[in-house]
């Protein structure tokens, strides 16, 4: 298993690459953020909308749908991408926006394709930001910064179901849902005016096959 030394290498490596840091930062806030889909919507299908539990089994079986399709079309265009930073902070700009829908949803049909796309972008931006990491990372150094990156965005779920509940409590259902969707768009939009996570996309263009692989 990784050492204490090993994770505070990871933290090291992330603090010196400012670009990879914030577009970390970036998913392990919406990490919380999007906890407000978890929380919530099931609490506006039951309450507001009346799904019958089929329909509402539903929703999982459109959000595995985006996903794939997801999947399917980064397997097509992913290797022509020009700018990951621009799809990464994009795609997740939108998976705010979905959850936002979600709130001002009315009907099942509205959160059937509001799944879908869910699913589709949050695939789209983890495979955009897993090639990017892969082709920027050491090798020496990958599973150390993988780890920080994956403790640092789970440690930030209990937070958000937190957050979440409060929302709904304190605005209620649809409000929390319009306020954790939107704070996903503005992060996004932020993260993408942060000129070293521009600065990624042309350290890709410069970097020859054996700066990828020392």
């Amino acid at each position: 298993g990784l050492r204490a030394a090993d994770i505070t290498a990871g933290f090291r490596f992330l603090w010196k690459e400012r670009g990879m840091l914030a577009v970390i930062s970036l998913f392990s806030l919406t990490n919380a953020l999007n906890d407000t889909e978890a929380v919530l919507v099931p609490v506006l299908v039951r309450t507001e909308l009346g799904l019958s539990p089929a329909q509402f089994g539903l929703l999982a079986s459109f959000l595995g749908a985006g996903t794939l399709s997801g999947a399917f079309l980064m397997g097509l265009v992913g290797t022509r991408i020009r700018s990951p930073a621009l799809a990464i902070c994009g795609s997740m700009a939108i998976f705010g926006g979905v959850i936002v829908i979600m709130g001002l949803a009315t009907h099942v049909w509205h959160l059937f394709g509001a799944y879908f796309v869910f699913g589709l972008m949050f695939m789209i931006g983890e495979i955009a930001s897993s090639t990017l990491w892969m082709q920027l990372i050491p090798p020496h150094m990958r599973g150390r910064v993988f780890s920080v990156m994956g403790a640092t965005a789970m440690l930030m779920n209990p937070v958000g179901f937190l957050v979440a509940g409060v929302l709904g409590e304190l605005y209620g259902v649809r409000a929390g849902l319009w306020i954790g969707g939107g704070g996903i768009i503005i992060l996004s939009v932020l993260a993408f005016l942060v000129p070293a996570v521009r600065s990624l996309d042309r350290r890709l263009e410069v970097m020859t096959p054996e700066s990828v692989h020392p």
